[in-house]
């Protein structure tokens, strides 16, 4: 940062400017400050800066001029884009307009006819889920230039190029803070000249709370919210069935009636045509937002669940009732409107007003649901739940009595009444983050007090919740408060192509796998497949893996030679075979708006390059990581993983220093653990770097030998991954480049190798896995996932070369595009399953509208084979649904390894290929 003394004229100009609209900055202190900033097209700029411990409780802005860079006065341009610490920041805070010094729009073209309505500063110009939100410039060589202009000098003088924006709500006081400001345009460079940091003069207003009591009460939740005690989990005695379980619901729609049952010879021959399609459990949908349909629960749901799971049981399958706990649509209108109920709504945080969702937080609410269940459970004896939205209507509920008052009572606060509390929403309140917090243990407690009275009738019984929204940031709800809970968790697919966007599934099922063994509990998938090709390679993609699946009813005829394959692999009784451990972080998710969806994408694209190179990996949870739970893995990577606590930082470090292999990506450890920014690296020492600045793509990926390609904004949907982090060595004799990033003709580390102890730690300074990013797509989509094929190459080649000859299984003779994924049996270690899927025939999508399609999986003609290091072979067997009989592999081997070979011509879509094993493997 610049250290220079700056020409105060102009600087006076636009803080006098701020007077008419907002506070008197002129005499604030400044914290920060920059001369000029000239920013290419898609260019960045860092500024760093620390708050004294005085800034608790005041305000802070920043105050700059800033233009689009032109020849003449020509107009304006949506093109400025500010984040602080790495959230995006929008044109409000707390209801009220950042811009202090002027107002949001105005009027330009002084000889005109009439009045040019101008561009808005702040409007956002891009979707948010893309991070960004855009300021509007004016294009002009200068501001006298500008407002010398007839045709777009504003019209009544307002000078437009000044900005005083305030950015409370997104610093840290007491710490180090940064504010990156971009260019989005993408023709003229962005000049910005006299930018300073300003804090409030005035003393801190009185009332705060003490800021280490806050943290250590955010500890204390966050620990409480992973509940790592919870990994000490009772045998799943009874409920094995789920593992394995092919899920089918009972009707084609949640808003079904439940008509179609009223006595058990209506039940029998409806559960009979779902046992012979090879279906082992019924999930019943219907009249799915229960609280609109009190009138109906003794007279029809109450019959309809008796009789279903009576003929159930009789056909030997199992019964899960699904449905939404606390929404209530008009029907339910009467019932919420008596005896007080009322008062049993979510409320708006700032209003008070309430909404149309039960709190789950208040305890007459709990216990009437609690009794109705237990009455359920008593009268039908169904086997499982799976209950939907226990979470809260939004992120500015819920303000209800009860919960406030549970807020006070666990921990000694209190949550402000006031509408314009700046504390509210504020993600730079100790006290606010301390409530998200609380909220989220708060579902945990419905949940695990739910569970508690279901089991006291009936102790085996099920608890299954879903979410599709694992790898986001928390809102309220999603998977982790339930994952310790239940004893299932499960995801809807979202995809309408699964095929055509395997590697985001492929991806997504591999994390939740990891989390389900985490909790030793079972993981399935509802897919929404459009042919019955696609339904069966759902099949298949669910066999390899490892989830149980619901099944879409009308598909399910089409899959019953497959879900009664006598072959499939028990995943009760196997976990995953993998080199390499990628840490999933739900710290680092929660942790922020967008370095927290990132960690979660970075996760993904890392997951879909690994799949492409068949490198083998399993995803474990920062909860389970320690020491000896590392050392199983010949690699372990950070993708992304912003946030790393004392425990898990011990344990790397362990890790490494006896010889294991590190790989961080991103902006791993650049947060402390209350999820404040850090100047530089948690693990710089290890990683032996350090943070010199952030810099903008373009730029070219440069690997030994010459190999390269370009890294640009095409190559993301997300604006955020665009850049890489310039680093220098600390110590250049521990360290070498292995990868290069070109900028403007000179090179940067883009990924370093160093020494630790005995092992090495890979710093990737930038978003290779981001930039591999895929979501879901609808049919009639188009697609719009911009994808880096070369990217992924490398990451899979790379990760191959570190791994070397201890990567222990490894597709030797596998044909191009066969997806491989290995399991070990639990118990013995005796036998390593190979699941094989064929995806030939899958080809990417281009932007162009997505159909359904039947999908060809062509016959391998080919010897398919893969090496098994370290672990002698017994013998090895290959099977197929579409092959009748076990077929004999041959094994070649020496002392070090062994090569298992299929013959031709024995697998279409899918195979599985199961290793017996002399000696248990350790």
């Amino acid at each position: 940062m610049k250290s220079l003394v700056l020409p105060l004229g102009p600087f006076l100009s636009l803080l006098s400017a701020a007077l008419a609209l907002g506070p008197d900055v002129r005499d604030w202190r400044e914290v920060a400050r920059e001369e000029t900033l000239r920013i290419e097209p898609d260019g960045i700029r860092r500024v760093g800066f620390t708050l004294p411990e005085a800034a608790l409780g005041r305000r802070v802005v920043v105050a700059f001029e800033a233009r689009s860079d032109h020849p003449k006065a020509a107009g304006y341009n949506p093109a400025l884009a500010l984040e602080v610490n790495g959230e995006v920041m929008g044109l409000q805070l707390g209801g009220k307009p950042r811009l202090l010094n002027r107002p949001m729009g105005w009027h330009y073209g002084k000889t005109r006819t009439g009045l040019q309505p101008g561009g808005i500063e702040g409007r956002l110009s891009l979707i948010s889920n893309q991070g960004s939100a855009r300021w509007t410039l004016a294009y002009a060589p200068s501001h006298e230039a500008l407002m010398a202009s007839a045709d777009y000098a504003p019209s009544d003088g307002t000078d437009v190029t000044r900005f005083v924006i305030e950015i409370t709500d997104k610093v840290n006081a007491a710490g180090f803070n940064y504010l990156h400001v971009k260019n989005e345009g993408e023709t003229v460079a962005l000049v910005c000249t006299d930018l300073r940091v300003l804090l409030d003069s005035a003393p801190a207003p009185a009332g705060g709370h003490d800021e280490a009591r806050l943290h250590a009460i955010q500890r204390r939740l966050a620990e409480q919210y992973l509940d790592r005690p919870a990994l000490k989990r009772k045998p799943s005695a009874g409920r094995e069935w789920i593992h394995d379980m092919d899920l089918v619901d009972n009707n084609y729609s949640g808003s079904s009636s439940f008509g179609e049952i009223e006595s058990i010879e209506d039940a029998r021959p409806i559960v009979k045509g779902i046992r012979d399609n090879g279906a082992t459990a019924i999930i019943v949908s219907g009249l799915h937002f229960r609280y609109s349909y009190t009138d109906l629960w003794e007279r029809r749901i109450l019959p309809y669940m008796r009789l279903l799971t009576q003929a159930a049981h009789e056909a030997g399958l199992k019964v899960i009732d699904h449905y939404d706990v606390p929404i209530v649509f008009s029907g339910g209108y009467p019932f919420l409107l008596q005896d007080g109920r009322l008062d049993w709504t979510q409320r708006h945080l700032r209003y008070g007003t309430p909404t149309f969702w039960f709190c789950v937080n208040n305890p007459e609410f709990r216990r009437h649901f609690f009794d109705w269940t237990r009455r359920v459970q008593r009268e039908t004896g169904i086997d499982g739940y799976q209950i939907d939205e226990v979470s809260y209507a939004g992120a500015d509920f819920c303000g209800c009595e009860s919960c406030r008052r549970a807020f006070h009572r666990e921990t000694g606060l209190e949550l402000p009444r006031e509408p314009d509390s700046p504390v509210l929403f504020n993600e730079a309140s100790a006290l606010w983050q301390t409530f998200k917090l609380w909220r989220g243990v708060a579902l945990q407690d419905f949940k695990r007090e739910f569970l508690a009275e279901i089991q006291r009738e009936n102790p085996a019984v099920v608890l299954s919740e879903y979410t599709s929204t694992h790898h986001h940031r928390t809102g309220g709800g999603g998977i982790w408060p339930s994952a310790f809970v239940s004893y299932a968790t499960g995801t809807e697919a979202m995809s309408r192509v699964p095929f055509d966007t395997y590697h985001q599934g492929f991806a997504d099922m591999r994390l939740r796998t990891g989390l389900a063994d985490a909790f030793d509990h079972a993981t399935w998938v509802l897919w929404y497949p459009l042919t019955d090709s696609t339904a069966r390679f759902c099949w298949a993609l669910s066999q390899a893996t490892g989830q149980a699946q619901w099944h879409d009813k009308g598909r399910l005829p089409a899959l019953r030679d497959l879900v009664t394959w006598p072959h499939k692999m028990r995943k009760l009784d196997f976990t995953t075979f993998a080199d390499v451990a990628m840490v999933f972080s739900e710290k680092s998710k929660n942790a922020s708006q967008w370095t927290g969806y990132y960690h979660g994408m970075e996760s993904f694209g890392w997951g879909a390059a690994l799949a492409d190179a068949n490198v083998q990996y399993h995803h474990i949870q920062e909860i389970t990581v320690t020491p000896e739970l590392l050392v199983r893995y010949k690699v372990v990577l950070l993708p992304q993983m912003t946030l790393i606590d004392a425990e898990n930082h011990k344990a790397l470090e362990a890790y490494v220093r006896q010889g294991g292999k590190l790989v961080v990506t991103g902006e791993t450890g650049l947060l402390d653990e209350s999820a404040r920014p850090r100047a530089d690296f948690l693990l710089g020492e290890m990683m032996n770097v350090k943070l010199d600045t952030v810099l903008d793509a373009p730029f070219e990926v440069i690997e030994p030998g010459g190999r390269s390609f370009r890294f640009d904004k095409e190559r993301l949907l997300y604006r955020y991954g665009k850049r890489f982090l310039a680093v220098t060595p600390r110590d250049p004799d521990r360290s070498r480049v292995a990868v290069a990033f070109r900028k403007d003709g000179k090179d940067y580390p883009g990924i370093v190798e160093s020494g630790y102890g005995k092992g090495r730690v890979y710093s990737v300074c930038g978003f290779l896995g981001l930039s591999n990013y895929t979501g879901t797509l609808e049919e009639g989509q188009k697609q719009f996932y911009r994808t880096n094929p070369a990217a992924a190459a490398l990451m899979g080649r790379w990760l191959r070369s570190v791994l070397a000859e201890d990567e222990t299984l490894v597709p030797a003779g596998l044909p191009p595009k066969t997806l491989m994924t290995s399991w070990i049996r639990k118990q013995g270690r005796d036998e390593i399953d190979v699941h094989l899927v064929n995806v030939q025939n899958h080809e990417r999508l281009v932007d162009v509208e997505i159909r359904r399609r039947e999908i060809k999986f062509p016959r391998i003609e080919r010897e398919i084979s893969v090496l098994l290091r370290r672990h002698p072979v017994a013998s090895a067997t290959f099977h197929a649904p579409d092959v009748p009989e076990p077929v004999p592999c041959a094994v070649t081997a020496d002392e070090r390894s062994a090569t298992i070979t299929i013959p031709a011509g024995k697998m279409t879509m899918y195979g599985l290929l199961k290793i017996k094993l002399k000696d248990a493997a350790p």
